[in-house]
């Protein structure tokens, strides 16, 4: 590490105030990879493991290195930090915080880079979310800047102050400081947790919580918020008043509208309202979540399924051939309603979904269809299409890791807008290489794997419809997330797809054959998974072109290379993908945008290679640009346009994959381009 002329090594101290958490940064020090960086009071270099005399009781990892420099210009101590990558992964402290104190941060920054943005957060380890943050832009001339800002948190306990930065710019730090402010709190606001609408027979529980001008719990009680209900209410109303909740009965007919205000009296008076209106039970059985897949060929057959909240005893589908603007024959087709018990985030609450499904059979090859679901007021029509028996072009495209922690306003429209994109390209059907949700994380979070399964369907549901009207068939892969070690039930509840369906086959017309593998999630990578592989591609030798996805590179751009899952993925599958011709594999996992070199016997092979290409959406990570089999790769949103094309006059085909970049339009990518002639022989 190169450190400027102006600052010099000095020794660590600090002061440590129990009583006001007051943490004097003479010496954060430089922190490598994702090791945490924090204060260190006695030493300047420690090795990994070991714990610092007079630093007992601060509980988690020690970093690899710290170093202090010498502020020549003010005299004082500062530290620098080395920032790998933007991610939350820099601890400068783990205070003990007092639910309903307001709390004062503050530092000075210094940048060695323009247009560098700090960014502070204290998080609620217990929820692994951040209580607060606070923001500051720098430029190199700026010289050394404060960022402060005051938060509150609704828990006690131990918090993580946490600090990076918005990209990848090395800075200065230095005069650390997290004290009481000795501001008061005040009620600023109301959250009123309601549904939508409420269920007949069945009971409303609404909830409502005081929250302070910081937006969180401002810690008064619930017993403060009290309920008003206005005059049109009708006197059958069964209503149950408790502190902060309010509870409605079961005796209103159907379409009946109540106003409820909940209002708390302070100093100053906070009001919320909400309209809610009683359903009868066939708005619980109304179709949402429609999604297309593929249990058997696409030539002839369409797997439809959708969820509803209550169950349907015979669910049926309705369809006919081209768009439905003529009158044609109808058919129906029924199938299946299965329960499937949610995680419920209260219980005993009840939090009980249907999955229905309908596999529609002996379908007209390359044709349009029109589908509909019935339902007494909101039916639902779709439209889809069969393969061609022999496609000339087949347009698809690859996307994975749309998995969102907050899933807020913003995360949303980050979603909703990078499935928009993937649908503007008109694919026959997409790839989704896996961690569509969290289903793991309920150490981290308080919200139900549901709210994750919900959000994502809702999203796929809103943006998936191509230029054309039709609703995008999806091809998924299972990640390290859509399940938590129990075999990934929401996955392969709302997913129907081949056996033996945590790993299959899908082949479309007689050139593109696609192979989805299970990395190690719900099934085990060596043993029986690698001998259905193998079994596969043997039958599979004469297709055209073979393609393999599964959420876990063996060649990552960012995460280790010595990992369990990359390893025996090299060591099982990659000799079966030279040894048959694998043409290109997708994967997900990394969050960077990755296209490797050809690769063949752990090195670069230009002639027989196997190329690599991936690896998702969400939060970008830096990728390893010294990695030797790393063509192309950056830290931005990316999804793939992939497109087979076969002259039927000539024989030759080419593949091509291209990145979409839809959040940067501007960032020109790396594309892959193969061919092969009549023969299946890939040719430069």
């Amino acid at each position: 590490m190169s450190i400027p002329r102006f600052l010099r090594s000095n020794m660590l101290k600090s002061i440590f105030s129990p009583s006001i958490f007051l943490i004097l940064a003479t010496g954060p020090g430089v922190c490598h990879g994702q090791t945490n960086l924090i204060v260190n009071p006695d030493f300047e270099q420690s090795g990994a493991g070991e714990t610092p005399a007079g630093w007992q009781g601060v509980p988690d990892r020690i970093p690899d290195l710290f170093t202090t420099v010498q502020d020549e210009l003010t005299g004082g101590k500062a530290g620098f930090v080395q920032n790998r990558e933007a991610a939350w992964n820099r601890i400068l402290q783990r205070p003990r915080i007092e639910a309903g104190k307001i709390y004062t941060f503050s530092a000075r920054f210094r940048s060695v880079e323009d247009n560098t943005t700090i960014i502070v957060s204290l998080h609620d380890p217990a929820r692994q979310l951040p209580v607060e943050q606070g923001t500051r832009t720098l430029n190199v001339d700026d010289g050394w800047q404060t960022l402060s800002f005051d938060f509150v948190s609704g828990d006690s306990g131990r918090h993580e102050l946490r600090i990076r930065n918005s990209g990848t710019a090395d800075f200065y730090i230095r005069d650390v400081s997290l004290k009481e402010a000795g501001k008061e709190i005040h009620a600023a606001g109301l959250r009123l947790i309601v549904p939508e609408a409420a269920p007949i027979p069945g009971k409303l529980d609404l909830k409502a919580e005081v929250l302070n001008q910081f937006g969180n719990s401002a810690g008064l009680g619930r017993e403060t918020v009290r309920w008003e209900l206005d005059q049109t209410a009708p006197d059958a109303l069964n209503l149950h008043r408790e502190s902060g909740r309010l509870v409605i009965g079961d005796d209103l007919p159907s379409g009946t509208e109540v106003h409820v205000t909940a209002v708390v009296d302070l100093d100053l008076s906070v009001r919320e309202t909400a309209k809610i209106q009683f359903l009868t039970q066939s708005a619980f059985r109304r179709p949402r979540q429609v999604i297309l897949t593929w249990q058997n060929d696409p030539q002839s057959t369409q797997t439809v399924s959708w969820r509803t909240d209550l169950e349907v005893e015979n669910p049926k589908v309705y369809f006919t051939p081209g768009d439905g603007s003529v009158n044609r024959t109808v058919f129906s087709a029924s199938g299946v309603s299965v329960k499937f018990d949610r995680q419920a985030p209260d219980p005993p609450v009840e939090n009980t979904v249907w999955i229905n499904t309908v596999e529609l059979t002996g379908l007209t090859t390359g044709t349009l269809y029109r589908l509909r679901i019935p339902h007494e007021t909101s039916p639902k029509d779709v439209l889809f299409k069969t393969a061609p028996e022999h496609p000339e072009e087949i347009v698809f495209t690859v996307f994975s890791d749309t998995h969102r922690l907050r899933m807020e306003a913003s995360d949303r429209e980050y979603v909703r807008g990078a499935l928009s994109r993937v649908a503007e390209i008109n694919p026959e059907f997409t790839l989704a290489v896996g961690d569509l949700w969290y289903a793991d994380m309920q150490n981290h979070t308080d919200t139900p794997v549901d709210l994750f399964v919900d959000f994502f369907f809702d999203q796929y549901e809103s943006a998936m419809t191509a230029p054309d009207g039709r609703l995008i068939p999806i091809v998924p892969a299972e990640g390290n997330h859509d399940g938590r070690n129990d075999g990934a039930p929401f996955f392969y509840s709302r997913f129907h797809l081949p056996a033996p369906h945590k790993y299959y086959v899908f082949q479309y017309g007689p050139d593109l054959t696609i192979i989805t593998l299970n990395s190690g999630h719900s099934a085990g990578i060596r043993g029986e998974q690698t001998e259905w592989l193998e079994r596969v591609l043997k039958d599979h030798r004469d297709s055209r072109w073979i393609i393999v996805q599964h959420h876990v590179s063996p060649y990552p751009a960012h995460r280790p290379l010595d990992g369990g899952w990359e390893r025996q993925m090299r060591q099982s599958w990659v000799p079966l993908y030279e040894k048959y011709g694998v043409d290109l594999v997708i994967n997900g996992h990394d969050h960077v945008y990755k296209r490797s070199h050809p690769i063949r016997n752990n090195r670069i092979d230009h002639e027989k290679g196997v190329i690599y290409i991936g690896d998702g959406l969400g939060s970008t990570r830096a990728p390893d640009m010294d990695r030797w089999f790393v063509k192309d790769a950056a830290a931005v949103d990316s999804f793939w346009k992939v497109t087979v094309s076969t002259d039927q006059a000539t024989g030759e085909s080419t593949l091509t994959a291209v990145p979409v970049f839809p959040f940067n339009p501007e960032h020109e990518g790396s594309p892959v381009y193969l061919k092969k002639n009549a023969d299946g022989v890939r040719v430069r």
